[in-house]
């Protein structure tokens, strides 16, 4: 497939039209229009509904228009690799995490990483643990921070060293901000947003003790910046890590949960042969700076704390 013929098509719908999309490209209309005429042949779809003063893609182009960015993103990310299997440590680095306490903790290590090797340029993509799991599987991320439980089966992993608190997230004002910790009979009349992975909701639901029918189930929210958002919205109390970013906010008070309610991170990935020497650099990298343990996935955590002697 020539992902050049990739690159226009989603050129198009960037651009939102032929035309302007030609001028990006700086091709001629017709050429553009031949590209993806010849490219819509070779795949034996229509890409696009025609209609008088618009595209809209069809079906089968909004399949392929996902596939496209992720053959273009394997290519960049293959020639990077190839590029890393000199002397000198390069290529980039892809990280996929949610959004957790240990999210900023992971950024500064990278950036010490980064500095350590200059030619090594960092990604990091933000999303739930479904999506960094599909993207290592494509190989279009090299490695993952996964909240427990997670199933990562066919993975390497490591236990991520420090555990993730869990409480609840209301605005300053709130008549909860005053608590200094929060129970769940505290909880009884609140609407709640709980988490939106039905494995982690299943956690928090087993805390608070209540069947499903008694809970005041006000929505949830993939990511935390959102859930941030419908918090200070009144849409109800938010059930969540502490310590995340995205809560520290004077406008916002996270306390913890009595009695307290923790989850352990996994670090994971691909095992691949040969390995990237970036990625194998990181890791290395991360064993060194003492924040991974020798806990096994998979499994309840015995890192309570720094000083755990599971974490030695």
């Amino acid at each position: 497939m020539d992902l050049k013929a990739c690159q226009a098509f989603l050129a198009i719908i960037d651009a939102g039209s032929m035309n302007k999309a030609a001028g990006v490209l700086g091709l001629a209309q017709p050429t553009l229009s031949r590209q993806l005429a010849r490219l819509e042949d070779e795949l034996g779809v229509s890409l696009f509904e025609r209609q008088a003063k618009s595209l809209r893609l069809s079906r089968e182009g909004l399949l392929f228009a996902r596939r496209a960015r992720e053959l273009l993103d394997l290519e960049q990310k293959t020639m990077s690799e190839l590029k890393s299997f000199d002397d000198q440590v390069s290529g980039r680095l892809v990280i996929g995490c949610g959004e957790y306490a240990a999210t900023a903790d992971l950024v500064e290590l990278t950036a010490k990483f980064q500095k350590m090797y200059p030619r090594v340029q960092i990604t990091i993509i933000t999303g739930d643990g479904a999506q960094a799991r599909e993207m290592i599987d494509h190989g279009l991320v090299d490695l993952g921070l996964f909240m427990e439980p997670i199933n990562l089966d066919g993975f390497k992993s490591v236990c991520w060293k420090h555990r993730e608190l869990w409480g609840a997230i209301v605005p300053v004002d709130h008549p909860l901000a005053k608590k200094s910790v929060i129970t769940p009979e505290d909880l009884l009349n609140e609407p709640l947003i709980l988490p939106w992975r039905s494995e982690v909701r299943n956690l928090v639901i087993r805390w608070l003790g209540l069947p499903l029918d008694e809970l005041r189930d006000a929505g949830s929210a993939s990511l935390a910046s959102t859930g941030a958002l419908m918090v200070l919205a009144d849409i109800g109390v938010l059930l969540s890590l502490m310590n995340v970013p995205a809560y520290r906010r004077p406008d916002l008070r996270s306390i913890p949960f009595e009695p307290q309610l923790s989850s352990c991170l996994a670090l994971a990935w691909k095992e691949r042969f040969p390995m990237p020497p970036v990625l194998t650099r990181f890791l290395s990298f991360l064993h060194a700076q003492s924040v991974t343990c020798s806990c096994p996935s998979q499994t309840e955590c015995s890192c309570e704390s720094e000083e755990s002697e599971s974490c030695a």
